[in-house]
């Protein structure tokens, strides 16, 4: 055997080795990263709920007493919807009830006066 035939044959196996090598320390390294990446955010996520339940237990009355406030205002807004509402039907109602009556004479006239009503157009 040759020493350039040896060197060739050294070559391709060293890397072969570093191929295999790199492989299984990626995937180790992989495998650490992960897990420490999921631990260390599992601690953060953890962290920050925990800090969000606190600013929420220690504003809790804040809280719901702002949240009353802006139910009652849209409770009276709903109530004063609803009475314009009411009042709007009684007014369409007497409206139509005076339009009927109006519609009557109307009739009534033009029967006494022998006029021929005929729509406008």
């Amino acid at each position: 055997m040759t020493e350039a035939k040896f060197r060739q044959i050294l070559s391709e196996a060293l890397i072969a080795q570093d191929k295999r090598f790199d492989k299984k320390f990626d995937e180790k390294f992989d495998e650490r990263f992960d897990r420490r990446l999921k631990q260390s955010l599992d601690s953060e996520f953890a962290k920050f709920f925990g800090h969000i339940a606190r600013l929420f237990e220690s504003n809790k009355e804040e809280i719901l007493a702002e949240v009353s406030i802006k139910i009652d205002r849209l409770i009276v807004t709903i109530d004063g919807i609803a009475d314009r509402t009411l009042t709007y039907e009684q007014e369409q109602t007497a409206i139509a009830h005076i339009q009927n009556r109006h519609t009557l004479w109307i009739k009534q006239l033009a029967t006494t006066t022998k006029t021929k009503l005929a729509p406008e157009m």
